[in-house]
């Protein structure tokens, strides 16, 4: 039957009878889709596809749960441009896991295969065909066909709110807004719609943290004017045509009017199209609806874009409403690619910055994937927690997924933590506590250094593994269980901070120069993060340790915790207290307090220590070298210390050069790297007779590609692993005491346990103990010995104020766990449990 223009309504009218009877007997729910046509085997990934009804409208969608954690990772909310595109398009070309085999395909139906970056690595993603009338989408009344910029937003909209509603498991799932092109004038009127009825109190409340929004157009004007600029830029027309139509159009392009001629004949510019013939082939088979659940009789043929689509624009501009979400403190990442002449990053550009927001710090820069240059980016915030990150995307066009899947996988995956494509990339592991992941608290632990690896503390300290020192044959190292971890009551993040530390790395080489205060908002930056995204540890009581020379970094980084707390950033932390093991705190005072130290344990004759201590007058850091009697005494307190381990002084100090040395070498760091040099260029190791020997076991394993290859380091972004390097020349030390801090921290309410080894120098406890004093926080419980096995393992005493309560213990050397396991996971048990030590 061939129909003419008369029987064209008649047909429509059929159609539309059709739909309702067929509307009257489907369940509106969502159908797991286990394989499709054209997939070899069972699909790899959790997809469900359904319809939502809106009014009289029926929105078709997809939805992937996330191949991570579906219950943690956030849930994206996506639909594309056009008006008219269809879901599919972002799906299958931009950041789905299923792409078409074109370079194989000869006809018949395209064959799709798991594509590897695909964002439901780490969101789940709802993919909506919207408006009504896009892709399988299809109204029950012809009124609802006509649709508008605000209809469009309308419809979104509730269609969100009444899928959450069929899907309460995601109600508390961080929720992003994301869309592509024009969606990019509906998209901030969905957000600001959410978060109008959120503060109305209409439920259920959308956990909406941010939004993500590509190549969007956004203001009409901008968008157009953009385009004559940016094709001049990339040479794609002559400096003299792009002068004769700046001059003749006044540098307005938009809405010439008909009398200026000249205008209109300096503005024809290229027309691109693009096939994407696949996926019409593929989404019209009959087999492929059927796998899909489409509904038969709605949609008769599916269009990528529905170019016929009813639809009139009633919104030209979106810039107030962007203005307006930026008191909202939302995290928002807009991007282009910089190759796009239908939206051109110079117009998104300028309207971000029309915006009147400040740059943060580090401004325009690029970002790198694979040690390669992906784009430019730069973070603009407001005073009210708004953040917005901007990236270009090299070498990539309209809809930037489409051509460059990778890069805007890795784009996506950093922005979705806190909303910033970083520099610094913070290398971590994470043990879940042995116990109760639930119930047992969650520790964020730093290593000293400054810039030793997290590892040395997992495997040498207060981890669940460790090595077989007297078993190793030369080949990979064996790994031994701890049975005294600290996993063993909690769970425990060890991070390798600064960057430049083990495997955490910058993508710039400005990115790897810090200081301790930037160090610190780092790793603030980076708690951060882990929480939004395991969130499934923001109820455990949180606690920050660290040992050594992060003595002066935790009280930074818990400066920091409470100020974000204060200001209500999210997430919340559950933080009630902190450890602190020989930590640096005073430049002055640990130095200082070295020389009574030694005194005390019979290191120095008491002759030289009062020579020393009237001739120095008490100060042994300020000394003056022309007071030559305080210099001789100094002199022979180092002769007797030269051969003396300083952080362990009852263990020995292990040396591979003959005869006496000459200086005392207080930077641990530089001791260690003699050694691993050393034992590192033999063919065969010595016996490993010295702790400080053992350490090149971890040189061994974490230099090996398998274990990177486990451990997941991203290739070519570490050359070779150090557990402390001796030359750290892109870090400045800019705190020298962290007194004042701690002395702050006694009016915060949290619990602190400060322990050190009684048998280090380098930092001696007589130091912490005094800088303790000088706090002024009472004593509660007075000096006496604690017991592990009816054994003293060392002395403690409390002290305590309304707001603050502190532990002092001693026992063992520098890093006092690495010498007693058994004491130390004793001592942390009672201390998490608020048992007495």
């Amino acid at each position: 039957m061939v129909f003419g223009a008369g029987n064209h309504a008649n047909r429509a009218c059929l159609h539309f009878l059709l739909l309702l009877l067929f509307s009257v007997n489907v369940a509106f729910s969502g159908t797991l889709v286990t394989s499709i046509p054209g997939f070899d085997g069972d699909l790899p990934f959790r997809l469900y596809t359904g319809y939502i009804t809106v009014d009289t409208a029926e929105l078709f969608y997809y939805f992937i749960e996330s191949e991570g954690n579906p219950r943690e990772d956030p849930l994206l909310l996506w639909y594309s441009g056009g008006p008219g595109c269809s879901a599919f398009n972002g799906l299958i070309y931009e950041n789905g896991p299923l792409a078409f085999n074109i370079t194989s395909y000869a006809g018949g139906l395209p064959q799709t295969y798991y594509y590897p970056y695909s964002w439901t690595k780490s969101s789940s993603i709802l993919y909506v065909d919207a408006p009504v009338g896009t892709g399988f989408s299809y109204a029950t009344s012809l009124d609802a066909y006509p649709v508008t910029d605000s209809t469009t937003a309308k419809q979104v909209y509730q269609f969100i709110r009444k899928w959450l509603v069929e899907h309460p498991q995601y109600l508390l799932n961080q929720f992003f807004v994301g869309a592509d092109s024009y969606s990019g004038i509906s998209g901030p009127i969905v957000v600001k719609k959410i978060i109008d009825d959120n503060d109305a109190g209409v439920k259920p409340q959308l956990n909406l943290k941010g939004y993500i929004l590509g190549c969007p157009r956004t203001d009409a004007t901008i968008n157009e004017n953009s385009k004559i600029i940016y094709v001049h830029r990339m040479g794609l027309v002559s400096d003299e045509l792009y002068e004769a139509a700046k001059e003749s159009c006044n540098g307005n392009y938009v809405d010439v009017p008909a009398s200026e001629a000249q205008c209109y004949e300096d503005l024809r510019l290229l027309q691109i199209t693009f096939s994407y013939a696949l996926s019409y082939a593929w989404a019209n088979d009959i087999d492929v609806r059927k796998a899909l659940n489409i509904r038969e009789g709605t949609v008769f043929d599916w269009k990528r874009c529905n170019e016929s689509l009813s639809y009139s624009s009633d919104v030209s501009s979106v810039l107030e409403y962007h203005r307006n979400l930026s008191t909202k403190g939302l995290q928002v990442l807009i991007y282009n690619g910089d190759h796009d002449l239908t939206i051109p990053n110079i117009g998104t550009q300028e309207w971000i910055k029309w915006l009147n927001l400040s740059t943060v710090e580090y401004g325009w820069r690029p970002w790198f994937v694979d040690g390669q240059i992906a784009g430019y980016t730069a973070v603009y915030s407001s005073s009210e927690g708004y953040r917005l990150t901007y990236a270009s995307v090299k070498g990539a066009g309209h809809s930037p997924q489409e051509y460059k899947r990778r890069e805007c996988f890795d784009m996506f995956d950093r922005y979705i933590g806190v909303g910033d494509t970083d520099d610094v990339q913070l290398f971590y592991y994470f043990v879940e506590s042995e116990r109760s992941p639930v119930e047992d608290p969650l520790v964020l632990w730093l290593t000293g250094g400054p810039g030793c690896s997290g590892f040395s503390a997992l495997a040498y300290e207060i981890g669940p593994f460790g090595f077989d020192y007297e078993n190793y044959n030369g080949t990979l190292p064996s790994i031994l269980l701890n049975p005294y971890s600290w996993t063993k009551v909690a769970n425990i993040i060890f991070i390798d901070a600064p960057v430049g530390a083990g495997f955490s790395y910058a993508q710039t080489s400005s990115g790897y120069y810090t200081t301790d205060t930037k160090s610190a908002a780092q790793t603030y930056t980076f708690l951060r993060k882990w929480l939004l995204r395991h969130p499934n540890f923001l109820g455990n009581q949180l606690y920050i340790g660290g040992d050594s020379y992060s003595g002066l970094i935790v009280p930074l980084l818990l400066q920091n915790i409470l100020k974000g707390l204060e200001a209500g950033l999210r997430p919340k932390m559950e933080l009630q207290g902190y450890l602190l093991g020989n930590p640096v705190t005073d430049s002055y005072t640990d130095v200082n307090f070295r020389i009574p130290y030694v005194h005390r344990v019979n290191l120095i004759s008491d002759e030289l220590y009062e020579d020393a201590k009237l001739y120095c007058n008490e100060d042994y850091v300020n000394v003056n070298i022309n007071n030559t009697l305080c210099v001789t005494a100094l002199q022979g307190i180092k002769e007797c210390l030269l051969q003396i381990n300083l952080c362990q002084i009852l263990e020995p100090q292990c040396a591979f050069s003959s005869g006496k040395p000459k200086e005392l070498e207080w930077d641990l760091r530089a001791q260690e790297a003699r050694t691993m040099n050393f034992l590192l260029s033999q063919p065969e190791l010595p016996e490993l007779r010295c702790r400080g020997f053992t350490y090149v076991l971890s040189y061994k394993w974490l230099n090996d590609d398998r274990v990177r290859d486990a451990l997941y380091v991203r290739e070519g972004t570490v050359e070779t692993w150090k557990r402390c390097p001796k030359n750290f020349s892109t870090y400045t030390a800019d705190v020298t005491s962290s007194v004042a801090y701690q002395k702050n921290l006694t009016e915060t309410g949290l619990r602190a346990l400060i322990y050190s080894g009684d048998h280090d120098i380098s930092v001696p406890y007589i130091a912490t103990l005094a800088w303790i004093k000088a706090l002024g926080v009472a004593v509660f419980d007075e000096w006496r010995p604690w017991f592990v096995d009816g054994q003293i393992a060392g002395y403690q005493v409390k002290f305590m104020n309304d707001h603050y309560r502190l532990t002092y213990v001693t026992g063992a050397g520098h890093t006092a766990p690495e010498y007693k396991h058994k004491e130390t996971l004793a001592m942390v048990d009672r201390f998490f449990a608020r048992y007495p030590i």
